[in-house]
């Protein structure tokens, strides 16, 4: 009966995610141009995007994994250039 109940909920729970997905706008972005997809045959340059929908400005910069990943070295100065300065 309890097993029941749970599946029930979690059903429920699932229903209310989906709800919540579909009322939330999806903006599709190309991960090798850095734009995104204004409607069916436009596409724009994320920061234009930003800048013009939400008074936004975009910087780039590289995470800490990728940092890690792509440019250890750059990582290794980072890290002796902070030993110094304390």
């Amino acid at each position: 009966m309890m097993e029941a109940y749970a599946i029930s909920i979690g059903t429920v729970n699932q229903q209310r995610a989906l709800i919540q997905l579909e009322e939330r706008p999806i903006i599709k972005s190309c991960a090798i141009f850095d734009c995104l997809k204004k409607d069916e045959n436009t596409w724009v340059r994320s920061d234009d995007y930003l800048d013009r929908k939400l008074q936004m400005s975009l910087t780039h910069t590289v995470c800490p994994a990728c940092l890690a990943h792509h440019y250890p070295a750059l990582l290794e100065q980072e890290a002796d250039f902070n030993l110094r300065i304390r």
